[in-house]
C-alpha cells in the first residue's frame, strides 16, 4: 500500500484561482510519483481551509464544498482513485470558533478526567456544547455517506472508515484534535481527543489487519492527562498515526 499524506492545506478564500494554481504545481509534482508507483489512498490530516473561512463573505460550509470541487476532486481525478480513497480529519483552522460563545469555552475548559470527556461524547446534546464543529463535522458526512457501500461509521467527535486495498481491509480512525481550539497561542497543552473516540471508532474497524489513525495534532498539544492514555491508545491499537499541524516532517515520538 502506498500512501500520500497532505496537510495543512490552507485554502485561501481571498484568491481562489491562486490556490489552484498552487494545488496544480502541487499534483503535477505527484504525478511522476504516482506513474512510478500507484498510489492507493490519500490522507489529509486537518486545515484543509485558512482560519475558519474568515476572510469568505460566504458560509463556512460553502468553503468546505469548494475545498472538495477545488482540491479534493482534481486530484481523485489526476490519480485515478475513487471518493473514498481521499480520508480527512479536522485541523484547528477547520473550525468555526465564533459559532461557540466564551461562556460555552469556559465550561469546555473544566473537563479534567477522562470520564468527563466520556461523558461530554455521548451525551446526546454534545453538538450544542461544541458548535464550533458543526459545519466540518457536516461536511464530512455528505462526503462520505454520498458513497455507495462505504463502510463509514459517524460519530460527532471521531469517525472511522474501512477500506478495501488490494483485498485487505484498512481501517482509519478519524481522530478530532481540533473541539477544543479556540486561542493558537494558547491551545498548547490544553486540547483534548478523549479515548471515547479511540474506543467508539475501534468498534468498527477492530477486524482489519492494519489499522491506521490520523489526527491533526500529535499528543504532544495534548493536556497531560489525556495525551498519556491516547498515546498508550495509539501504539498498542494501531499500526500508523499521521499528524500535521507543525508545517514540519519531524518525527513525533
Amino acid at each position: 500500500m502506498r500512501i500520500l499524506h497532505l496537510s495543512d492545506i490552507h485554502l485561501d478564500s481571498r484568491d481562489f484561482i491562486k490556490s489552484q494554481k498552487i494545488f496544480d504545481k502541487i499534483i503535477n509534482a505527484i504525478l511522476p510519483l504516482h506513474n512510478d508507483e500507484p498510489i492507493d489512498v490519500i490522507v489529509c490530516t486537518g486545515d484543509l481551509i485558512n482560519q475558519g473561512g474568515k476572510d469568505y463573505k460566504g458560509k463556512i460550509e460553502d468553503l468546505f464544498e469548494i475545498f472538495q470541487n477545488i482540491i479534493i476532486k482534481p486530484l481523485l481525478d489526476k490519480l485515478n482513485l475513487p471518493k473514498e480513497r481521499f480520508v480527512f480529519c479536522p485541523g484547528n483552522h477547520d473550525v468555526n470558533r465564533p459559532a461557540d460563545s466564551l461562556i460555552s469555552e469556559r465550561g469546555l475548559r473544566t473537563l479534567e478526567t477522562e470520564e468527563e470527556i466520556t461523558q461530554l461524547i455521548q451525551s446526546d446534546k454534545c453538538s450544542d456544547d461544541v458548535k464550533r464543529m458543526i459545519a466540518f463535522k457536516d461536511f464530512e458526512k455528505r462526503y462520505y455517506s454520498s458513497i455507495d457501500g462505504l463502510e463509514y461509521k459517524y460519530g460527532f467527535f471521531g469517525s472511522s472508515l474501512i477500506l478495501n486495498i488490494d483485498e485487505v481491509s484498512v481501517g482509519f480512525s478519524l481522530l478530532n484534535s481540533a473541539w477544543r481550539c479556540w486561542n493558537s497561542s494558547e491551545d498548547k497543552n490544553r486540547l483534548l481527543i478523549g479515548q471515547e473516540q479511540i474506543i467508539h471508532s475501534l468498534s468498527h474497524i477492530a477486524d482489519c489487519p492494519i489499522k491506521i489513525a490520523l489526527s491533526h495534532h500529535d499528543t504532544t498539544w495534548l493536556a497531560d492527562f489525556d495525551a498519556s492514555i491516547i498515546q498508550k491508545h495509539i501504539c498498542q491499537n494501531y499500526d500508523m498515526h499521521f499528524t500535521g499541524h507543525t508545517h514540519s516532517s519531524n518525527e513525533c515520538y
